[in-house]
C-alpha cells in the first residue's frame, strides 16, 4: 500500500472529528449556548468521548484540535481556547481509558453493564474538565467571573451532551433494522413532535404560577418512558438527541441565558431523566434478551426431548419386537416338544401296565418320571411366555365344582403326588355355577396344587377350600402340611426364577415360574393373591378372583370332596 493511501486511511478520521467537532461547537455557539468558555448545551463533548473510545489518544487530540479551532473563531481568549480545548482532550482520553479497563474486568457482558460502565465514562469526563476549568482559572487563564461559577457550571452542562449523543454512537449498528422497519420510528417522532410542540405552547404564553423547568420536566417524562419501553436503541436515542436539544434551544430563548435558575434546573431534570430512562432500556433490552435466550433454549430442549422419544421409541419397538420373536420362539418350541414328549410318556405308561421284571420297571418308572419333571418345566416355559400377550379371557359360564374336581383329578397322576392325599372343600352354600375367567383359575389352581402337591411328604394332605366373599369375589385357598417356607423367603416367593427350600421328593425340582405365573394371571383378572407358612407345619396358598354367580332356580348346597392317593 503506497505510504500517501496509509496516511491519508489515518489521518482522515482525525479530521472527521476535528471538522465536526468544530461545526457541533460552532452552532451551540451560534444558537445561544455559548458563554465564555461554557456551552449549554455539549454534543461535543459525547463526540469527543467517541472518538477517545474509537481512536484512542489520536481521537482525544483531534477532539480537542475541534474544541479549540471553534473557539478561537468565535473569538475567545488564548488562555480560554487553551483551557477549553485542553480540558475536553483529556477528560476524553482519561474517561475512556476507565471505560476501557472496565470492559475489561467485566464478567457478564450485557446492555444494563455497558450503560453503567458509559455512566461511570460520563462521570469522569464531567469531573476532569470541572477540574481543568478550575485549574485554568487559579493560572489566571479564565476571568474572575468564569473561576467562580464555570466548574459547576460544567458539572451540570456537560452530561445531557454526553448522554444523548452517547447513546446514538453506541447503536449505530442497528440503522439496518431501523430501515428495513421504520414504523417505531415513525411512533417515537410522533409523540416527541407533539410534546415539543406543547413545550413551544408553554414558553411562549408563561404563566407566572408554571415554571419553564416543570413544564420541562412534565412534557419530557412520557417521551422518556416511550423511549425506554422500545425494543430497538438506535431511533430513540437520535430523537432524543434531536428532541432534548430542540427542548433547549426553546429553554434558552425563553430564560435569555444559560446560566439563569430555570436553564440550570431543567439540564439537572434532564439529566436525570435521561441517565434513568436509558438505563431502564438497558434492563429492558437485557429482560428481553433473556427471554429471547430461555425460549430458545426451550426450542432447543423440545427438539432434543422429540428426537430422544423418536430414537427411544425406535430402540423400544425393536426391543419389543425382540422379545416378541423370543416368545413366539419359545412357545412354538415348547409346544412342538409336549407333542413327542406325551408320546414318550403315553408309551412309557403302557410299558408298566405289562409284565415287568423289577429293573426293567424301575427303569422305565424313572423315563416316565423324569418326562413328567421335562414336561412340567415345559408347561410353565409356555405359560410363562405366554403372559405379556395374554388378554382377559371372554367371562365364560362353568361349574365351580367340576374344574376343582377336574385339577385334582390330573393332580393325581403327578409322579410325586402318588402317596399324597388330595381334598376339596365347598363352603356350605356356595353357589357353583359362576362366570368368569375359567381358564385363568384352572391354570392358577393347577400351578398351586401342583406345587403344594411337591413340597408335602409321602402321607401328607393337601386340601383346596374354595369361599365365598362379597362383591362377588371367591376366595381359593390351597392348603400343604409340607416342610414350609422360610420366612426370608416370603417377600420373594413371587419373584421370576425364585425357589424356597428343598422338595422332599427327589428329581422333582421346577423352574422357579409357576409362582410368577399365579401372580400375574390373578393380577390380569383384577385379584390378589398371597402366602402364609410356618416351617414345618406347611404352607397356604390363597388368591382371590372376581367370579359373579350365575343365578338357577336351584342353589347347590355345602359339598366335600376327597381323593385318595393312588394304590389306597
Amino acid at each position: 500500500m503506497p505510504l500517501a493511501k496509509r496516511l491519508a486511511d489515518r489521518l482522515w478520521p482525525l479530521l472527521l472529528v476535528a471538522v465536526t467537532e468544530l461545526a457541533l461547537v460552532s452552532a451551540c455557539r451560534a444558537l445561544g449556548f455559548g458563554q465564555g468558555v461554557l456551552l449549554g448545551a455539549t454534543p461535543a463533548s459525547g463526540l469527543a468521548l467517541g472518538a477517545a473510545v474509537v481512536l484512542r489518544a489520536r481521537g482525544a487530540i483531534a477532539a480537542a484540535a475541534g474544541f479549540a479551532l471553534a473557539d478561537a473563531a468565535w473569538g475567545l481568549t488564548l488562555g480560554m481556547v487553551a483551557t477549553d480545548s485542553v480540558a475536553h482532550g483529556v477528560a476524553a482520553l482519561v474517561a475512556a481509558f476507565s471505560m476501557r479497563s472496565l470492559v475489561r474486568r467485566r464478567d457478564i457482558k450485557s446492555k444494563t453493564n455497558d450503560w453503567l460502565i458509559f455512566l461511570v465514562g460520563l462521570s469522569v469526563f464531567t469531573v476532569v474538565v470541572a477540574t481543568v476549568l478550575f485549574v485554568g482559572g487559579m493560572t489566571g487563564a479564565l476571568d474572575a467571573t468564569t473561576l467562580t461559577i464555570a466548574p459547576l457550571l460544567a458539572l451540570v452542562f456537560e452530561p445531557l451532551g454526553i448522554l444523548t449523543l452517547g447513546a446514538v454512537l453506541a447503536s449505530l449498528g442497528e440503522f439496518p433494522r431501523i430501515k428495513a422497519d421504520p414504523r417505531p420510528a415513525f411512533g417515537v417522532l410522533a409523540l416527541g413532535g407533539l410534546l415539543l410542540f406543547a413545550l413551544w405552547v408553554f414558553l411562549s404564553h408563561p404563566m407566572k404560577q408554571v415554571s419553564a423547568s416543570g413544564v420541562t420536566l412534565v412534557l419530557s417524562v412520557p417521551f422518556c418512558l416511550w423511549v425506554a419501553m422500545q425494543r430497538r436503541s438506535l431511533d430513540g436515542a437520535a430523537l432524543s438527541f434531536v428532541a432534548s436539544h430542540v427542548a433547549l434551544v426553546m429553554l434558552v430563548q425563553s430564560t435569555g441565558s444559560i446560566d439563569q435558575a430555570e436553564y440550570v434546573i431543567a439540564i439537572i431534570y434532564l439529566n436525570l431523566l435521561v441517565a434513568t430512562c436509558q438505563l431502564v432500556h438497558a434492563v429492558n433490552l437485557d429482560r428481553l434478551a433473556a427471554l429471547t435466550e430461555v425460549e430458545t433454549r426451550k426450542q432447543e430442549l423440545e427438539a432434543r426431548v422429540v428426537q430422544r422419544t423418536a430414537r427411544l421409541n425406535a430402540m423400544t419397538e425393536r426391543a419389543l419386537s425382540a422379545d416378541a420373536a423370543k416368545t413366539r420362539f419359545l412357545a412354538t418350541v415348547s409346544h412342538e416338544l409336549r407333542t413327542p414328549l406325551n408320546g414318550v410318556l403315553g408309551m412309557a405308561s403302557i410299558v408298566l401296565e405289562g409284565d415287568l421284571d423289577g429293573e426293567t420297571r424301575r427303569n422305565v418308572g424313572i423315563i416316565r418320571t423324569s418326562g413328567y419333571h421335562l414336561l412340567d418345566v415345559i408347561n410353565r416355559i409356555l405359560d410363562f411366555s405366554e403372559l405379556d400377550y395374554r388378554r382377559r379371557a371372554d367371562a365364560r359360564e362353568f361349574d365351580l365344582c367340576a374344574l376343582v374336581e377336574e385339577v385334582l383329578e390330573e393332580a393325581r397322576f403327578l409322579p410325586y403326588a402318588d402317596s399324597v392325599e388330595l381334598r376339596a372343600d365347598f363352603e356350605a352354600e356356595l353357589p357353583l355355577l359362576r362366570r368368569g375367567d375359567r381358564r385363568g383359575l384352572r391354570q392358577v389352581l393347577t400351578n398351586l396344587v401342583g406345587n403344594g402337591a411337591k413340597f408335602t411328604p409321602k402321607g401328607g394332605r393337601l386340601t383346596v377350600r374354595v369361599i365365598g366373599r362379597p362383591t362377588d369375589m371367591v376366595r381359593v385357598e390351597v392348603q400343604d402340611t409340607g416342610i414350609g417356607i422360610e420366612p426370608s423367603d416370603l417377600a420373594r416367593i413371587f419373584l421370576p426364577y425364585e425357589q424356597s427350600g428343598r422338595s422332599p421328593h427327589p428329581g422333582h425340582g421346577g423352574t422357579g415360574l409357576g409362582l410368577t405365573i399365579c401372580a400375574e394371571v390373578v393380577k390380569q383378572t383384577g385379584g390378589s393373591i398371597g402366602v402364609e407358612s410356618v416351617v414345618g407345619a406347611g404352607t397356604l396358598f390363597w388368591f382371590e378372583m372376581p367370579l359373579p354367580a350365575v343365578v338357577v332356580p336351584e342353589e347347590s348346597g355345602p359339598y366335600s370332596t376327597s381323593v385318595v392317593p393312588r394304590g389306597a
